[in-house]
């Protein structure tokens, strides 16, 4: 049965089916390579087929359970609707982990995206009831039943004091010049 609307399935293939289409559209999850505009897919198929597409190069680097439909909850842009028909896998997975960080990097580029880093990480919580480690590195999480985690942790020390700059090192050579070679480049670091 669905839980927005009246209607019954018979299984949960047609009830899958049904939560995709149009007045629902629980089951949609973005590109995390689209960088200009955010692009929205109904299913994980779809999405597969679009990164076939435009994004050949980065498909090679991918692993095959990418694509699949308990990885789909963390390109999920309904996280609490998309987990009551599919199971996602686990938050301490790598694959879980790296697609949360594309996700999040993706959000640098898009001018308006439908949310936003915060609405990410608070929906992926809610749902699988992790707290992430820090804004900065939202990919890495702590689990809330681990005694004195750092999210517990009170600092014993001033907040005022600075440190030092160091200075950087020079990594310029180590990027691609354009933005299309630095989406290939980012991606292939995901396998």
């Amino acid at each position: 049965m669905c839980w927005i609307c009246p209607e019954t399935f018979s299984n949960n293939r047609d009830l899958k089916n049904h939560l995709m289409a149009s007045p629902h559209s629980c089951m949609r999850v973005i590109c995390p390579w689209c960088t200009r505009e955010e692009s929205t897919y109904r299913r994980m198929t779809e999405l597969k087929n679009h990164v076939e597409r435009r994004y050949a190069v980065i498909l090679k680097t991918l692993q095959p359970e990418f694509f699949s439909e308990s990885n789909g909850f963390w390109l999920s842009l309904q996280p609490e609707n998309y987990k009551r028909i599919v199971s996602p896998n686990a938050w301490e997975s790598t694959m879980a982990i790296r697609t949360r960080a594309a996700v999040l990097s993706s959000l640098e580029g898009i001018k308006r995206p439908t949310k936003g880093q915060k609405e990410w990480e608070s929906g992926w919580d809610a749902v699988i009831g992790n707290t992430s480690k820090s804004s900065q590195n939202s990919s890495i999480a702590i689990r809330s039943d681990t005694p004195m985690s750092e999210s517990r942790f009170v600092p014993d020390y001033d907040e005022e004091i600075e440190e030092p700059q160091l200075k950087r090192p020079d990594v310029s050579h180590t990027r691609p010049p354009d933005r299309k070679s630095r989406w290939i480049w980012k991606c292939s670091h995901f396998t």
